[in-house]
């Protein structure tokens, strides 16, 4: 938020009601005119944002969803062409953020250039480019098809009826690199050089008599995630 509008965006956190008339927040260094362009713009933003029911509610009592879609009121009032958000939707119920997401395509649509951390990786999936950060350095970076399509690994997935003995069996198994549990399935990453990674994996679940569908997929940005932050060694195995 820049200089103009932070000791407005706190005058206006605090007032209880809308202003009414000529807005609470006015100065004398804000000619007039601009002041109501301002209040016509506040009230186009509280109507677009769902926030007309809360205008004479203070800020602090709003709800996680209702905060934050104030927030983004409040960031594009200036009508910036840059707009940078940090991890936006945390904390909030999936259907605030589903609106959010919905608000944020607008923007976009409308020419706004929106720079998005977080650490969900179905909201990282509806960016059109990505970076991935690890230890504050860019390992990777491309859209999310690209970045699925190059992280130097198989994925491979595994539906057992027993994923924690089927995970325990794979940990330690040569050739793979890493293993994650989703419910009944196992996301099982191994590096490219191997030839068959769906044989190396039934190979190793076979001597403890475990039964699963072993089958290779496509990488999600999660596998994308884990691949391209291993250490050298963990992507060697």
């Amino acid at each position: 938020m820049d200089r103009e509008n932070r000791p407005r965006f706190a005058c206006c956190a605090g007032c209880s009601r809308r202003p009414r008339g000529r807005p609470r927040c006015w100065t004398p260094k804000y000619p007039a005119t601009r002041v109501f362009e301002r209040a016509g713009r506040i009230e186009e933003l509280l109507e677009k944002y769902d926030l007309l029911e809360q205008t004479s509610q203070l800020a602090g009592t709003l709800s996680g969803g209702q905060k934050q879609r104030l927030a983004l009121a409040c960031s594009v009032l200036h009508h910036p062409p840059l707009l940078l958000l940090d991890e936006p939707t945390s904390a909030v119920d999936p259907q605030s953020r589903r609106d959010f997401w919905a608000n944020l395509f607008r923007l976009a649509e409308a020419g706004t250039t929106i720079m998005v951390s977080t650490h969900y990786m179905d909201e990282a999936e509806r960016c059109h480019r990505l970076a991935i950060l690890d230890r504050g350095v860019k390992v990777a970076d491309g859209t999310p098809q690209e970045l699925q399509a190059s992280t130097g690994m198989h994925t491979v997935e595994v539906t057992a009826d027993d994923p924690y003995h089927a995970q325990e069996a794979l940990d330690h198994g040569e050739h793979i690199a890493s293993v994650t549990q989703l419910g009944v399935r196992l996301r099982v990453l191994l590096p490219e050089t191997v030839d068959d990674p769906v044989t190396v994996v039934n190979d190793l679940l076979q001597p403890h008599g475990i039964k699963a569908d072993v089958r290779q997929t496509t990488a999600s940005l999660e596998d994308v995630f884990v691949a391209v932050t291993m250490d050298a060694e963990e992507r060697a195995v």
